[in-house]
């Protein structure tokens, strides 16, 4: 038996050695090939050391130069309850969009960040009573327990434990009041939720008594423990324990079961349907107490308690919010919203003094009693990729624009926004530049709109013909823009209408003035850069530009006019002076390269890329870059620089963040 073990662990061994020597082959085989390839390349005036280092360990860049988050926006469905998470100090506010979980300032907007960890969308998320801990939940059954902190041993949202708790997604989370147990409940197969330590993911009780899916849940905060829940089997359940098992059920209500609270207190529970019923019930026993007068006309979503528990507030898809007194089962206040389909009110949330509702378009409205016919404040913004960003220096204001055609205005100082509302773009925003006091947009909607800045859009559009790539805007010349198409042309605009088209035989991808206005380079899938001057209304004198091995996806000159910064597809930037190259090998991204700026003084250059970070190049010291890793997951669409120290960005990740470029 001895010798057979020692056999055995011998050919591990030897396994082991030649998966390691294959790996090496391999790795040395690559970097010989990209060796070869850029020997290959032309020589150039200046080469960028291959072994720069970065400024700084990429994680730490990202924390250390951070200087705000404009958050996403949850994404809502409609007849579908949407979940906000309560801070147990009142500061903070979580929910879900995509695969991240987005901690959120009630007070200050810009003060957000992400949770990223999850490979599949999250569904919901709670702060444990004791705010150590952040329970996150996935559409695969998922529960992931994290440090609600920043920092823990240099890690950020140090993972504690994970928990497969279901076959399906789960849609509400409870903690047991003291922060040791979760209960998870959802879709599944055999289960349609459990109790589970959350440390080691032992079970304390599966829940049984449910047919379908459970849509909530909720923890009793004292002795006796309860747990309840409600479902899309129209059933209530009600548990006793630690180990929890099944008590008896409750039917009372006629359609889907929406959400269940516990008081503060733990004396009462409430449920709430989308059959517009509200129903009382004793904390400890599950009796039935009562149920209040039915005056919403649609669904109700989703019910908080007031933090005294005299009180609750819930949401309806009646497109109104109402508080209700506890005792006497009666509406004291209802909250009027608009009349459209969007104002449906599917999410809500009492913490401390704060009152927040949720609409189908994901806006958070803080609500007030005093004034129930108008929300005192309102959060708008994104919850799909932001495609495209521009500065309005004078006002401050940063424009972003969405693959949804919405259009955002934001004040850089203190987070406010608000829509860019009229008859705008129809579909994704993919540019968006400042011309003098005006916002230029393209859209794949086929279009290209001037719209003065703080204006609304007024429906006035040039049609272009096809699905634009970008646009670029001249310096001096007010109304002077270019634009190409999918069709292989491009367009010179001017005034609102095309003064003049160019049939040029390749895909233009890319576009950028001269700082004088007297040129316009088109960077094309032809790999090559395409550079013309302006006469008048058309494009004159084309030089042409060689040097790139793949399409040419972002182009800028420099503000003092020596420099034309270009890159591809295939990761790789150049720096052009006179229609040569002058610093090449900034192949340091590892996708491509969507936008290139340059700071207002000439001397650095930054890069956004689908690779999810931002670099920041030095002109005079080729061989020093400033990388912000993981700037946005999923890639970074576009950014520009607010001033010579603080870059703005916006990504696949909904958010729009600044950056202080901060070099040691």
């Amino acid at each position: 038996m001895a010798d057979r073990l020692e056999r055995m662990l011998e050919n591990q061994k030897k396994r082991e050695a030649a998966m390691q020597q294959k790996a090496a082959q391999e790795q040395a085989a690559k970097e010989a090939t990209r060796k070869e390839a850029l020997a290959r390349a032309p020589a150039p005036a200046v080469s960028a050391a291959a072994a720069a280092a970065d400024i700084v360990a990429p994680l730490e860049n990202n924390r250390r130069l951070r200087k705000s988050i404009l958050a996403p926006l949850p994404a809502a469905q409609r007849g579908k309850p949407t979940l906000i998470g309560g801070d147990p100090q009142g500061e903070n506010i979580l929910y879900c969009l995509g695969n991240d979980v987005i901690i959120r300032s009630i007070q200050n907007p810009l003060h957000a960040d992400l949770y990223v960890e999850h490979p599949r969308a999250t569904t919901v998320a709670r702060y444990s009573p004791d705010r150590r801990w952040i329970a996150s939940a996935d559409e695969r059954g998922i529960v992931r327990v994290w440090h609600a902190h920043e920092v823990v041993q240099g890690v950020y949202f140090k993972l504690k434990s994970e928990k497969p708790a279901l076959a399906g997604a789960v849609l509400d989370l409870a903690w047991s009041p003291d922060s040791t147990k979760i209960v998870a409940v959802g879709h599944g197969r055999d289960k349609y939720g459990e109790v589970f330590d959350m440390e080691t993911g032992s079970s304390r009780g599966i829940i049984t008594g449910h047919s379908k899916a459970i849509n909530s849940v909720d923890y009793r905060p004292k002795s006796p423990f309860r747990v309840i829940t409600g479902g899309e089997d129209l059933t209530l359940n009600w548990f006793e324990g630690p180990p929890f098992k099944w008590h008896h059920g409750m039917h009372e209500h006629q359609r889907f079961v929406n959400c269940v609270r516990f008081s503060p207190n733990g004396d009462l529970a409430i449920s709430v349907g989308s059959d517009k019923l509200a129903v009382l019930f004793d904390g400890q026993t599950g009796e039935k107490k009562g149920a209040f007068t039915t005056e919403h006309t649609g669904g109700i979503y989703c019910v908080s308690w007031s933090p005294d528990g005299s009180q609750v507030l819930t949401s309806s898809g009646d497109k109104t919010c109402k508080i209700w007194d506890v005792e006497t089962g009666k509406s004291v206040t209802t909250f009027t919203f608009g009349s459209a389909v969007e104002d449906q009110q599917v999410g809500c949330l009492w913490q401390g003094n704060h009152l927040l509702s949720l609409n189908l378009r994901g806006h958070l409205s803080y609500l007030d009693p005093s004034r129930p016919n108008e929300p005192i404040r309102v959060i708008k913004g994104h919850n799909k990729s932001i495609e495209s960003l521009a500065y309005h220096k004078p006002s401050n204001s940063l424009y972003t624009g969405s693959y949804d055609a919405v259009v955002t205005r934001w004040n850089e100082t203190d987070g406010s926004m608000e829509e860019v509302a009229g008859d705008g773009h129809k579909n994704s925003v993919i540019a968006l530049a400042i011309q003098g006091d005006n916002l230029v947009s393209a859209a794949i909607d086929d279009s290209v709109r001037v719209t003065p800045h703080g204006a609304d859009f007024t429906g006035q559009t040039t049609s272009v013909g096809g699905k634009p790539f970008g646009l670029a805007v001249s310096p001096t010349e007010p109304g002077l823009i270019v634009t190409g198409t999918f069709d292989q042309k491009v367009h010179v605009i001017r005034g609102g209408r095309i003064v003049s088209s160019k049939a040029v035989g390749w895909t233009p991808l890319s576009f950028a003035f001269s700082a004088d206005g007297r040129q316009v380079a088109v960077g094309a899938d032809n790999n090559r850069i395409y550079v013309y001057d302006i006469s008048g209304d058309t494009l004159a004198n084309e030089k042409t530009l060689e040097g790139h091995r793949a399409g040419v996806s972002a182009l800028a000159f420099s503000p003092d006019g020596r420099y034309l910064a270009s890159g591809d597809k295939n990761r790789e930037i150049l720096i052009w002076q006179e229609g040569k190259i002058a610093i090449k090998d900034w192949q340091y991204h590892s996708a491509r390269i969507n936008k290139l700026v340059w700071s207002p003084d000439s001397k650095f250059l930054a890069s956004a890329s689908l690779d999810t970070n931002i670099i920041i190049w030095s002109v005079e010291t080729p061989n020093k870059r400033l990388t912000i890793t993981a700037a946005h997951h999923g890639g970074v669409n576009d950014l520009t620089w607010l001033d010579q120290s603080t870059l703005a960005s916006v990504g696949q990740d909904c958010t729009t963040r600044t950056w202080n470029v901060l070099w040691e």
